[in-house]
Parts: C-alpha cells; structure tokens; sequence
C-alpha cells in the first residue's frame, strides 16, 4: 500500500508571506491565495502571468498542491513551478511542472528532493486571464504503518430536493462534497511518529485545512489524485496506546468547500 502523505504547515497563507503578482484584478487580488475558500480566487489581467510568493525565510519545500474555484481551473496545461534565492526568476534555480487531474479537481507535484528557497513563483496561462485559488507550498510528511483497510470514503451529494403534492421532484444541484474516515495504526515513539502527529492535530484542530494524498503511486485506486483533497478533521482526533510506545488514532475528514 502506497504511503498516506499528509500536507499541513501551508506557507501559502502565514501572516509574513507575501505575494506578487505579474498583473491582478483588483476584485480578485492575490492576497486571496491566504483563503480556504474555493470562491475566493486570484486572477490577473493577462492570459499569462505569474505570482512570486516571498515566504521570508529559507525552507524545505517538497509539495505543492492546487485545487480550483468552484467554477473549475482557471488556467489551460500545466503550471510552472520555479524556487529561487531572490525575487529575480530570470534564471530560476529551481524549476518543475506541476500538471492538473480536471477530472479528480486536483493537481500535486512531489519533488525528488526538497529545495530550499526564500522565493517561489507559479506562472500559467487561462483564456483571457489566470486564475488561481487554493495552494500548498510545504512539506509533507509520513505517519505511522500507514491507515488500516476498511477505510472509508464517501463523495456526498450536496444537492438540496423538495417534493411537491404531485410527487414533482424540485432539485437545487449544488455539489458534492467528500468524506474519509480511516485508522492510523502503529505510531511510534521511536520513530517521533506520535510527536509529528500530535503536533498535526494541535496545529489544524478542526479549523484549519490540510491535505492529505492516500494514495500518492496509485496503487490501489485509479490515479494519485482519487483519493485525496482539502479537508477539515469533523473533530479532533483521539490517540490511543496500544502497546508500549506505539500508538494508534483515527480521523474522520470532511473536505474543504
């Protein structure tokens, strides 16, 4: 079973990032890439531009991640994805592409190595202009011998229905939203397993997001992109000592919207 990775330190949205962006709508700005919110997006002027994301100081960055605006991606192909020592990306000492699943709503590129850079920069190219709107700058990390089997995933219909006298049918097609409920067995102290989860669950609690990818290699599933996503935990996580020094703790997941 492919490795559960888990994405949750963001410094797409700490309060000393900033952004700049190569052209903006001023009803779209760029500090919206700060937001949760699939409706908040950033959008530029130009069919193609870029945003230089300062994260103030030098870190490992392994990941990075985007899903789209509830009307879909707001760009054509792939992204390009450049880290650098300044804000000068003339000759970018990190480049990558990050390609998107439209079909799963989400795109993720996994670095051989981690790259350690102040500077980042996304460009693309839309019809007419490009848009962005949730991202993971970061690092992942690996918990544990994995999820149990028997985990859970449920892609719920969010579609509001009325019936009349008539037996008419008057539906409200909203969305869908995903849900995951699975086990995390055998977290290690040896290891720092349980101290790297605990301090995961401390950080997000129930109101930040985080991502997670169950199944990065596709080994199981149709592709990498299948199962995973945005989420909030429904309610903090428990952890329980199953044996000396290891531990097991369970999520349930409700997805970002």
């Amino acid at each position: 079973m492919s490795d559960v990775k888990y994405y949750f330190f963001n410094y797409m949205d700490q309060a000393s990032t900033e952004f700049t962006a190569s052209t903006a709508n001023a009803q779209y700005p760029v500090s919206n890439l700060k937001e949760p919110h699939s409706t908040r997006v950033c959008r530029s002027t130009a069919s193609s531009a870029n945003v230089v994301i300062d994260i103030k100081t030098i870190e490992a960055i392994d990941s990075v991640l985007i899903r789209p605006s509830k009307d879909g991606f707001g760009f054509t192909g792939d992204l390009t994805i450049e880290g650098n020592a300044t804000a000068n990306f003339s000759s970018p000492a990190f480049s990558t592409t990050l390609a998107v699943n439209r079909e799963r709503n989400l795109g993720l590129v996994t670095f051989a190595s981690a790259q350690s850079y102040r500077f980042w920069r996304i460009s693309g190219t839309g019809t007419g202009y490009l848009e962005l709107a949730n991202i993971y700058l970061g690092a992942y990390f690996i918990a544990g011998k994995n999820v149990s089997f028997n985990w859970d995933y449920e892609n719920k219909d969010l579609s509001d229905s009325t019936t009349n006298r008539y037996g008419q049918e008057f539906i409200d097609e909203i969305g869908n939203r995903k849900f995951i409920a699975a086990d995390v067995k055998l977290l290690e102290n040896a290891d720092g397993d349980i101290e790297t989860f605990n301090d995961f669950i401390d950080y997000v609690g129930t109101t930040k997001p985080f991502w997670i990818i169950m199944d990065e290699d596709a080994l199981f599933s149709p592709d990498k992109e299948f199962f995973g996503g945005q989420f909030y935990f429904t309610s903090r996580p428990t952890i329980k000592n199953v044996l000396f020094a290891i531990y097991d703790s369970s999520m349930r997941l409700k997805e970002c919207i």
